[in-house]
């Protein structure tokens, strides 16, 4: 007897396979909680974050080519900061970057501000290293990424520069904020856009 011509063996394999679906298959939800936060530098697992140096200047070479200049007609008003970020972290912590993730809240005299990171460097094991310079191609961080290679991931400290635009000139006190979650680390799960 072929099963193509019997339909009650066509009636239990369609319910079989109806079955794995409903209950083998894992619903985006469940596939979300399974899901850690990406790029995601956990500032609770034994990771500080310290600046160690702040450099003022006109211009910033980029190392893809492209570059970030104050305009010849306001650099007696503004300046790029190019900030030496120092992260202590576990020995063989893999860490993950993300420029849209760092920011750089400061006062310039009694006035506060918040500067988007608009380039990132690889991390290094010294300080005293020469970094190349990643800048976005768009305007603001745009999908600048950095991660730690093998000889950084096996150092408890690894140094990185991010480049911060348009700094006034009585910038004082700098901090280095990076992106952390909300109260919630379950994620919310939407259905895309192309529905």
């Amino acid at each position: 007897m072929s099963s193509r011509k019997n339909p009650m063996v066509l009636s239990l394999i369609a319910f079989s396979v109806a079955l794995v679906m409903a209950f083998g298959a894992v619903s985006p939800a469940a596939a979300a909680d399974a899901r850690e936060i990406p790029l995601l530098v956990d500032l609770g697992g034994g990771v500080s974050v310290q600046v160690v140096n702040v450099h003022f200047t006109d211009e910033i070479p980029g190392s893809r080519g492209n570059h970030m200049k104050v305009p010849e007609d306001k650099t007696e008003v503004m300046r790029l900061a190019v900030v030496t970020i120092k992260i202590t972290k576990p020995a063989g912590t893999k860490l993950n970057l993300a420029a849209a993730d760092v920011t750089l809240h400061y006062y310039h005299g009694d006035e506060v501000e918040v500067a988007p990171c608009e380039g990132l460097s690889p991390f290094t094991t010294t300080d005293d290293q020469d970094r190349a310079m990643e800048l976005s191609l768009t305007q603001g961080p745009g999908f600048l990424k950095q991660s730690t290679g093998p000889k950084a991931e096996q150092a408890t400290t690894v140094y990185f520069d991010a480049a911060f635009g348009y700094m006034e000139p009585d910038t004082a006190e700098v901090w280095v904020c990076i992106g952390q979650p909300g109260s919630s680390q379950k994620p919310f799960v939407t259905k895309g856009w192309r529905q």
